[in-house]
């Protein structure tokens, strides 16, 4: 079966499966963690957004140069990045991310909703894809 495939896509699909694994076991660790300390956390769940979804939402806000706000397609996906890249807790957290709807789910793990400015993590108007480039860069 594995003969035939391209051994560069198997070497990637080795390397995701064992990356899911690694922030599966990190995400198991830091919610016990909190359970001891009073919290009831909730798990990663691996039903996120599709890219479809997220590449629709990316090209309107594309199209809609009226929003940009400092770079970014607008204010809620700049405050995110803002937030995620200045608060150091925050950037230790989304380092360990393995895109930006695992890294809503562990912010929600520790009981965070909003960013400092009021911004909801998981507002429809965060570039989910521009959140994610930023956290391949960090």
């Amino acid at each position: 079966m594995f003969a035939t495939q391209n051994p560069v896509a198997l070497l990637t699909l080795i390397i995701m499966n064992i990356k899911t694994r690694i922030a599966t076991e990190c995400d198991n660790l830091i919610c016990g963690i909190l359970r001891v300390a009073g919290y009831s956390p909730t798990l990663y769940n691996t039903t996120s957004q599709t890219n479809q979804k997220t590449m629709t939402t990316y090209q309107a806000n594309v199209l809609s140069p009226d929003v940009e706000y400092n770079g970014w397609t607008n204010y809620e996906t700049w405050n995110v990045g803002l937030w995620l890249g200045g608060d150091e807790g925050l950037y230790d957290l989304a380092r360990r991310a393995l895109d930006y709807d695992h890294l809503i789910e562990m912010l929600q793990c520790i009981g965070s909703e909003v960013t400092g400015d009021g911004v909801r993590w998981d507002d429809p108007k965060v570039n989910a894809v521009e959140i994610d480039e930023m956290l391949e860069d960090l």
